[in-house]
Parts: structure tokens; sequence; C-alpha cells
């Protein structure tokens, strides 16, 4: 008994909700005879309890009116009535005085009951699927499921709590049943307090139907759990079905193939040689024709104290103005938290730039850019480096990113010319970790805003000059290679693919062939969207400065995605799942109550 009680101690510190919660209590009821329990609640409130009798009880939930009545021994109705020896259940109460009621019509019960009240603050989440709604009598709320399911077979799991009964169904785009609930106010599969649905790979909806009379409150929440993530649902999904252009070059999104992987690194680089370069566009305003890129990308989580976790997308940056052989050093952070997080100039700074709005696809984004101050200079072929994204977390500051470039050779001289452009850093005064991150079994979150989150990958790229421009190369060859730093030295990671997902610049002409090294060669020439496939752990060859780190690591062993200080609190978006703990929790003691008991 002590654990079940530490474990809900355990819960209990983890919220920020105020709870009234009863002891485990135990009443002798005669035939006839009833026990209440009165609920005063001032705010929206997740009543769920538990009651358990040798002999069959009625428990009801009744409002201030018809618990008189009830009492009076006239007709009443009851917002949630159930007959039974064993019952968990759980609904949701508008402010008022209500009664937890539990009858004994047919014989003499021994009976042990639980309760807890949760005062719930109703917000949609736009972190992960958390929505509040009210439906109308015999009305449907459909609801179209993140279209990760599109990528792979995935778990669904759905928690709810509504104020009258409703239906939960899963449907697939062909109308096909694939889940359904009987009329519930709280979602209970026998002892489990939510519905897992098993999905096949296709699109799905989540419907919810008011069978009554009256409007229903319904308090929902879905996640998703992909067996593996699908990059080609950037063709799909991100471009409508589009394969003629895509970000090219070398990208790991954690998956091999199928199977999935994840790892965390504080520094990343990426290795390039080119040859000779050439892009040409004119048919937009975007860019300058000539204009052109290489990207080094990846996915940064910052994790507080509060548990609260916040996503970013960093890049490293060479523009080409390939007509001119100039190339600029350019970054870029944009927040990643949920598809309405947002950067200001106070949550991010640096000496050399600042956050301004950009419009991609009518969608205005906020992304910090060294807009004051970017290096450039003339190239000469061949030209080859490596572009390097560090992080390190600033105790009682935040997380400070290091943007550098290191030039190997520029022209026929080889030479060894290192620079830290940039020093950017996320204030987060509550930072306890932070790590870049490869991770093949989820997505960023997409919130009900969204269809579809990001990948947790990283891309070494090409691409148009800026403002998600698609370009052509006349003429391009070169090698790229992209790695992460283990703790001792940059490796190459598990599998590679040929294309980025999480980048807006594109190209519809560049030719991607692996080497053995584990690097890879680019040229002109029909576009190859594809897994290149496993490959064997190698080291770079040529040794980049490596920044001293502290002796305490930045990279933690948690990775749990929640949600972002910038849009709402993480305690806030998960709150049914705390109610789903409790449920499990008040089951846990019930039974083992009864156990001891009987």
């Amino acid at each position: 008994m002590r654990k079940v009680y530490i474990l809900m101690t355990i819960i209990l510190i983890l919220s920020s909700s105020i709870y009234t919660i009863s002891l485990v209590s135990s009443t002798i009821l005669p035939q006839q005879y009833y026990e209440y329990i009165k609920i005063c609640a001032t705010q929206y409130t997740a009543l769920v309890y538990s009651v358990s009798s040798n002999c069959s009880v009625k428990v009801m939930v009744l409002n201030q009116e018809n618990f008189n009545n009830f009492s009076s021994g006239y007709s009443y109705s009851c917002i949630v009535s159930q007959l039974g020896k064993t019952m968990i259940n759980g609904v949701l109460l508008n402010s008022g005085t209500y009664y937890l009621v539990i009858y004994s019509p047919y014989g003499y019960s021994n009976v042990t009951y639980f309760y807890c009240e949760i005062p719930i603050e109703l917000s949609n989440c736009s972190t992960h699927v958390s929505e509040y709604l009210t439906l109308q009598p015999f009305n449907t709320e459909r609801i179209l499921i993140h279209l990760s399911t599109l990528g792979s077979p995935s778990l669904l799991r759905i928690v709810g709590i509504s104020n009258e009964s409703v239906c939960y169904k899963v449907v697939n785009c062909k109308g096909e049943t694939i889940f359904s609930s009987g009329e519930v106010t709280l979602t209970l599969n026998g002892t489990n307090p939510c519905y897992n649905v098993t999905l096949p790979q296709g699109k799905y909806y989540l419907c919810i139907y008011n069978p009554t009379f009256s409007s229903a409150l319904v308090y929902f929440c879905y996640r998703l759990y992909p067996q593996y993530v699908n990059p080609f649902l950037r063709f799909s999904v991100l471009q409508g079905g589009n394969y003629n252009y895509a970000p090219t070059g070398i990208a790991s999104f954690g998956v091999s193939n199928t199977s999935p992987y994840e790892i965390k690194f504080s520094s990343v680089a990426g290795y390039f040689n080119i040859s000779c370069i050439l892009a040409y566009n004119s048919s937009q305003n975007l860019v300058k024709p000539c204009e052109a890129s290489l990207q080094l990308n990846a996915v940064l989580v910052v994790c507080n104290e509060n548990n609260e976790t916040q996503i970013y997308w960093p890049q490293n940056v060479l523009i080409f103005l390939t007509n001119e052989s100039v190339v600029f050093y350019h970054d870029n952070v944009l927040n990643l938290t949920n598809p309405l997080a947002s950067l200001s100039n106070s949550s991010i700074t640096s000496q050399n730039g600042y956050v301004m709005p950009t419009v991609n696809d009518g969608i205005t984004q906020y992304y910090y850019g060294n807009y004051k101050c970017a290096p450039c200079f003339e190239y000469n072929l061949p030209f080859s480096g490596l572009l390097i994204m560090n992080e390190s977390v600033e105790k009682g500051q935040g997380v400070l990113i290091t943007m550098e470039v290191e030039v190997l050779q520029n022209g026929t001289s080889p030479v060894m010319q290192s620079e830290t452009f940039d020093k950017i850093l996320i204030h987060d005064p509550s930072v306890k970790s932070a790590y870049f991150v490869v991770n093949g079994k989820e997505y960023t979150p997409a919130g009900i805003y969204g269809s579809l989150g990001s990948f947790y990958d990283a891309e070494l790229i090409f691409g148009g000059g800026g403002n998600g421009e698609i370009t052509t190369f006349e003429k391009l060859d070169g090698i790229l290679g992209l790695y992460y730093f283990n703790g001792s030295e940059y490796i190459t990671f598990p599998s590679y693919y040929t294309f980025g997902a999480d980048t807006a610049e594109a190209t519809s002409n560049v030719h991607v062939t692996l080497e053995q090294n584990g690097m890879i060669k680019i040229s002109t020439g029909s576009p190859d969207y594809t897994y290149l496939g496993e490959v064997k752990t190698q080291a770079l060859k040529v040794s980049p400065y490596v920044p001293q780190r502290s002796s305490e690591s930045s990279i933690s062993p948690e990775s749990n995605i929640a949600t972002s200080s910038e849009m709402t609190s993480s305690m806030q978006s998960s709150i049914l799942y705390i109610i789903l703990a409790l449920v499990f929790v008040i089951a846990i003691i019930v039974i083992f109550r009864r156990s001891r008991r009987f």
C-alpha cells in the first residue's frame, strides 16, 4: 500500500493543479440505503472515482436539483449512472454543486470508495492535440488525425472526459469504423484508463458524437506513436505528391529503412568539397537568379527544470552568388516547439543578428538570423571545408549555439581558416539540459493547428538561395559528408537519405551517389530521392576544432517532448494524462483494498 501512495504523491508533485482527494473510505449500506459525497465545483472540474462492493450498488453523479428529488423519493435524472460491484469512472463538471451517490438497492453492501476532484482550466493546446469543444445534441465532431499515420503503422491513444455521455469513434478515409466506444463520460477500457487503437498505415479521423438531448462539453486529447518516421511524407504530404524537387544532399532521419533509432549529440559537422557550381533560376524574384545555398540543419531540444521542453531548428548556411564566386556565412534559428511558437528579440540574442518575420507558403514565421553581420568573401574552386554547429548549456542563462565555418581549401592552395561567425544565446534561465537529436521514433509536435510535424533529422543539403526558392544547377560537382560528435570524434550517422525534409529551399536536378567512405558525390542530373542505406561507422578524417566543454555535459538522457514556455504550459497540455494516471492509481488502490477485504 505504501508504494501506491508514493506513486500518487509523485503524480501530484508533477502537477501544477490543486486537488481534493479522499482517502480510501469504507461504509456499510443496508438495502435501500445510500451514501453521498457533496462536490462543490467552483470551476470546470474532473471528478474521478472508484467504487468496489461485495454486492451490486448503483453509483450516480447528480446535480443539486436531481439529488433533492432523489433524496425525496421523486423522479430524477443522472449525469452518470452505473450498476455493479466494481466501477471506475469520471465526469467533467461545470461550476456548481453535485453529489456522488452510492446506493444499495439489493442487499447488505460492504463498500470501499475513493474519489478525486481535479480543477481544469480548459484550453486548446498548440503542441499536442489537447482540445475542448461543445457538442450540440445528436451532433458529431470529426477531427483529422495527424497525417503521420500515412507514413507507418501507429498506435493511437485517446483520453477524454465530458459532462455528458458521448461516443468516440475512429474511422478511415473510406468511412470504415476502426474503433468505437460506448456512451461514456471518461475514456475507459476495462481498467485501462484510455483507448489504445492500432492503426494500419492510412488516413484517419476521430469522431466524437453526442447522443444526448443536452449540449456536451468534451475535453479530449490524443497522441500518436508511429512505428517509425517516414521521410517520404516530405513529398506525399508537404509537397502534395510532387516528387520533382527537394533539398538535395545527405540527411539522417533516425531510421534505417523501417527501423528507428535515436542519437543525441552536442555538435554536428557537414563536410563539403565543391569542384564546380553554377545555379540559375530567372523565373522567380525571391533571390538573385544565380543564388544557391548549402545548409547544415539539425534539431535542438532544450529541457527545463520544470519539465517543459522547447524545440528549435538552427541552421548554418553558405549562400553562394555562383556567378560572382562570392559566399556569405549565414545562420537562422526557428522555434519548432509547436506550429504557433515564436521567437522575440528578448528570447534569443546575438551581437550579429535579430529576429524578423518571414513568410513561407503564406505562413508568417519568426526567424533569428545574423542579419547585422554576415561575413562574405570570394571563393575559388575547388572550395572545401566544414560547417559546424555546437550547443552548450550556460547555467542560469540559457543555451549557447555557436556557428562555425572551417575553410580547408580555397582554390589550388590548401588553407586552414576557422571562424566562429556567430554566438547565439537562447535565453532560458531554468534550462537543465540541451542536445541536438536525430530521432526516427516521432515527429515534432503539430498540435491542433497542423496536420504533420517536422522531422527530428540532420541535413546537409543544396537548395535555392533563400525564401523557399527552388533552383536549378547548370553546373555542380562535389562531395558532401554529414557527421555528429560522439564525445571524442565526429563519426557518420547509421544511415542516410538523399534529401532533407525540414528545409524550404530545394533544387530539381541534383543527383546523389553514396561513396564507400560514407560521403556522397553530388552532380547535375536526374534527381533520385531515395534511401541510401546503412553506413559503416567511419570517423571524419579532417580534424575540426572542437570547443572546450564543461565537465557537466549538456546532453540529458531524458527525451520527453512536451510543450513550450513560449506558448503554453506543459502541465496544462497534459492535464488529461494526469487524469489518466490518477484513474490508474485509483484502480490499483481499490483493487488492492478489495483483495485485502474480501
